[in-house]
């Protein structure tokens, strides 16, 4: 992309932010904050572009986690987080943009907190086969959650939790071992549990060793 394409871009991200949050970044902050993205992608601007479900998580993601390498003070940088996961979400169906929209919601972080939305979009992110979605979403159904309007159903979150460890989820692992130790959702098996316990931490340990 070109400067004047790019400066392109900036001016139309900042005007339809305006439009839909009334959020006011100033050109520099834009700039910065578009530049962030596409660091956070390894630099590679025209696959961002061309997949705007992507560009919109990532830019997401930089709002969101500004830093002191990242000079965007703004008090309404969680508002335009958010806003940017919405737009990866619901116009551009992207299924990282989904769960972390949902994370938002649920937490209440740049938009009113809505626990049942939050669990309705973890569910479409999940249904699109995104890991970590599922893991989250399985937590609803192991313990039920009264504010999401979710009713306990523990084999169902058990049945999530096996299908993100089935996708390499290492976080899913140890929590499927803790069912099997408490019985959740699945007869209990203190033995299978604590073979899962080790092999979750294995699988810890070989990837702080593996080289980056």
């Amino acid at each position: 992309m070109d400067l004047e394409g790019w400066h392109r871009a900036c001016v139309a991200f900042r005007v339809k932010l305006s439009r839909d949050t009334g959020v006011n970044l100033t050109a520099a902050t834009c700039e910065s904050l578009l530049g962030a993205a596409f660091q956070g992608e390894g630099g590679q601007e025209a696959s961002l572009w061309r997949v705007p479900g992507i560009f919109y998580a990532s830019l997401g993601a930089a709002s969101a986690n500004q830093n002191q390498t990242l000079p965007l003070v703004h008090p309404d940088h969680e508002k335009v987080a958010c806003y940017c996961y919405r737009e990866a979400a619901e116009v551009h169906k992207h299924p990282a943009g989904m769960r972390i929209l949902a994370g938002c919601l649920f937490r209440g972080q740049g938009v009113t907190e809505d626990p049942a939305q939050a669990v309705a979009w973890y569910q479409k992110a999940a249904d699109l086969g995104d890991v970590s979605a599922k893991a989250s979403l399985s937590a609803f159904f192991l313990h039920g959650d009264a504010r999401a309007g979710v009713a306990q159903d523990a084999a169902r979150g058990f049945a999530l939790l096996g299908e993100a460890v089935d996708q390499g989820h290492g976080v899913a692992l140890q929590l499927l071992a803790q069912c099997y130790l408490r019985g959740e959702g699945v007869e209990k098996d203190a033995v299978h549990g604590v073979s899962l316990l080790r092999q979750a931490i294995a699988t810890v340990d070989e990837r702080k060793q593996t080289p980056r």
